[in-house]
């Protein structure tokens, strides 16, 4: 398959963690119009039927018809390409399971303006030259995994020893680029996070002499939470000391469902009773806050199902637990399963929702206790504080290949590519790949999703700090509609989202943030 430099180029902008998945997305569909040249036009037009852009009559008979399902884009996180006028809600049905057609996004809030590639490094070299002043968190991004779980599309790259020694090299190399540096000294890091893919691919002497540098070349604050994401296959009795003799104190370990036949259909090496005994063997080091991640809506997946993973859970007596929906991601594993039939289809919305539901039902029984719409915690030991600084908009410095952070008004993403991450590293360059400038706005898009993670938003607040014509008046033909869907109630200047609110909490930030976007916008011109 031929691709002209016009196209190369303009793909270039993809986000390096998901090139591949899309660049074969891409080529299938070109193969299937026996199309021999990618040019420029023919990407474009692929990318917005990936995206969703053209008719989904094709869709309506699928087997995951009213499933929630988008794009896959960490920098915008759209799934509906039209979020922009889903502002009002549907008024007489209920709001928990109608309130909207589906998810507008993942995650509130995301994207901006793209810089020109000749740019980003003059940007970067400045902002590493400017000091800050506010909480900070730290990402790690290791681009491994043993195996594709169906449901993912983080997976980039397998591993074997010598790339786990080879890529460790790298990542502290790439620390002691910018080392010393007014943003990188100074102001303490508050939260470390290792992601991935599957952090715990690496081998465990890697995973200590990694933390250890981190803790060498990063301000870190005393009580800096330092997170190990991991599966419960890759986290045996060696995988976990190793973390925790390099200073880990907190494991988010992705489960996403107990059933044996579930996890096994999703890609997930690991029973039942290796899950339970691998949670508790963590649990029981008392060195560390344990938490995991359900997800509900999965194939195969009734309520009787869920509740039973939602009762595993409290059985454990672990630290705490974000319980995910369910996102298929077009042109990923689980959405061509799906469609060939080799899955059951996975929930709809509105059995995703009853499932919502009865998971608040069956915590709050449980006195877990909510930090923000996905996350619960038990005891005192969990503070989930680097989700908590992402949803405010704090910066985040990244690290590692298809990492992904924030400083000074702009986000910015790393080389996903290995072998180019490896060569830029090795020749002493920050392997920037693409940067994004945040809007002028963006305290207000902080305002509002970390706000609204929590349930609730400060609309007192936000009048004294941009005035009542700018935040009352410019939302309140909103915020009262959404009152009559049964979405929100409105009182002594506060916004406070309902069950169904809470459901739907990403749909109604997203439309806060575009909606005041577009009158400001309105008003500027």
């Amino acid at each position: 398959m031929q691709w002209t430099s016009e196209a190369e180029e303009y793909f270039e902008r993809v986000p390096g963690f998901i090139r591949k998945t899309v660049k074969k997305g891409v080529e299938s569909k070109a193969r299937s119009e026996n199309r021999e040249i990618i040019d420029l036009t023919y990407l474009k037009e692929a990318k917005a039927a990936m995206m969703g852009s053209k008719s989904r009559d094709h869709l309506k008979d699928a087997p995951h018809a009213g499933a929630n399902k988008g794009r896959l884009d960490r920098y915008t996180s759209v799934l509906t390409p039209d979020r922009a006028q889903s502002f009002f809600a549907r008024v007489g049905v209920d709001p928990l399971t109608h309130a909207f057609e589906r998810k507008t996004t993942v995650h509130a809030g995301m994207g901006g303006e793209p810089v020109e590639k000749s740019k980003i490094m003059g940007i970067w070299d400045r902002l590493l030259d400017t000091p800050r002043n506010q909480s900070t968190a730290a990402y790690f991004h290791i681009p491994f995994c043993r195996g594709h779980c169906l449901y993912c599309g983080f997976y980039v790259n397998p591993v074997s020893r010598v790339k786990s020694c080879a890529y460790t090299d790298a990542v502290i190399k790439e620390m002691a680029i910018d080392q010393g540096k007014p943003a990188m000294s100074g102001y303490p890091v508050h939260a470390v996070y290792f992601g991935g893919g599957t952090p715990t691919a690496l081998e465990p002497r890697d995973l200590t002499r990694l933390l250890k540098e981190i803790k060498h070349r990063l301000p870190l604050a005393n009580d800096c939470e330092i997170t190990v994401e991991s599966t419960i296959a890759d986290l045996d009795e060696p995988t976990l000391d190793a973390c925790l003799e390099g200073g880990a104190n907190r494991f988010s370990i992705g489960v996403q469902s107990f059933d044996t036949a579930i996890r096994k259909s999703l890609g997930r090496r690991s029973d039942r009773d290796q899950v339970v005994s691998t949670l508790t063997r963590a649990r029981n080091t008392n060195a560390a806050v344990i938490v995991i991640d359900l997800i509900y809506g999965l194939p195969g997946q009734n309520m009787t199902v869920w509740e039973k993973d939602i009762k595993s859970l409290i059985d454990l007596n672990i630290d705490g637990a974000d319980l995910y929906q369910l996102n298929i991601f077009s042109g990923g594993p689980l959405d061509t399963a799906a469609q060939k039939g080799k899955l059951p289809g996975p929930a709809d919305i509105p059995e995703q929702a009853c499932m919502f539901k009865r998971a608040v039902e069956l915590m709050e029984q449980a006195r877990f206790r909510r930090l923000s719409m996905t996350h619960w915690c038990h005891g005192t030991r969990e503070r989930n504080i680097y989700n908590s600084l992402i949803k405010q908009g704090c910066p985040c410095l990244p690290f590692g290949s298809c990492a992904g952070g924030s400083l000074g008004g702009y986000a910015g993403h790393l080389e996903g590519d290995l072998g180019r991450y490896m060569e830029t590293v090795e020749s002493g360059r920050k392997p920037l790949a693409g940067m994004l400038a945040h809007p002028a706005h963006k305290p207000v898009i902080n305002q509002i999703t970390g706000e609204l993670e929590a349930g609730h938003l400060n609309l007192s607040e936000m009048e004294r700090q941009l005035g009542p014509d700018i935040t009352t008046e410019l939302f309140r033909p909103l915020l009262m509609q959404w009152e009559e869907a049964g979405l929100v109630t409105l009182k002594d200047g506060w916004v406070s989202l309902t069950l169904a609110g809470q459901f739907w909490q990403v749909n109604l930030a997203q439309a806060l943030i575009d909606y005041y976007a577009m009158a400001v916008e309105s008003r500027l011109g």
